[in-house]
């Protein structure tokens, strides 16, 4: 979560002043990102690339390169054996946008938007905590984190908005900060016209 704060930050407006505070959480984060032990996970289960590179591209993304484990970043993404692992909707698409955070490319979801939670008419009452968490995920990766607007869906729109004004009283009355945090920022970058919004 550290690696989200300090992507979304980089890509704000007007955060230049925030610049060395960025690059010197980045080098603390650093160490711990980019340890022996992940490249041992990687190089021998290329499928559990999803819980360990993220904080390596957003390092790089940042100016912060580590050669070594970028080798083993892209052999473990370009292996056969990268997907061979049962994912739910939601990590499927994360798995999509750390390939495209990774290119530098926008990755694209239509085949999985079709069998997404986001398509189902939804209430809290009627789902698991679970679910509301893949769907604010679902959400943050549709847009990039608020780096360009969803496909103009009105009917995707709608059934987000009542989604998130649903869950976000639930969260309320149940006291629950974190899925409360979570769909307040889904519903930011899920409404984003452009970058701006970070």
């Amino acid at each position: 979560e550290t690696a989200l704060l300090l992507l979304v930050i980089s890509r704000a407006k007007d955060t230049e002043f925030l610049k060395p505070v960025v690059l010197d959480t980045a080098r603390l984060l650093s160490d711990f990102a980019r340890t022996k032990r992940h490249l041992e996970i990687l190089a021998s289960s290329p499928q559990s690339v999803v819980g360990i590179i993220m904080p390596h591209i957003v390092l790089r993304n940042l100016g912060l390169e580590d050669e070594e484990f970028d080798i083993v970043v892209r052999r473990a993404l370009g292996s056969n054996y990268c997907m061979s692992t049962d994912r739910p909707n939601f990590r499927q698409m994360e798995m999509r946008w750390l390939h495209g955070l990774y290119n530098g490319t926008e990755a694209t979801f239509d085949d999985l938007l079709t069998c997404s939670l986001l398509q189902c008419d939804l209430h809290p009452i009627f789902m698991r905590r679970e679910d509301a968490y893949a769907i604010t995920h679902a959400a943050m990766y549709l847009t990039d984190f608020g780096s360009h607007p969803p496909k103009q869906n009105v009917e995707l729109l709608y059934k987000f908005d009542v989604f998130s004004s649903n869950t976000a009283a639930w969260c309320l009355a149940d006291s629950d900060w974190d899925l409360l945090g979570e769909v307040l920022i889904a519903e930011e970058v899920f409404r984003s016209k452009s970058k701006e919004v970070s």
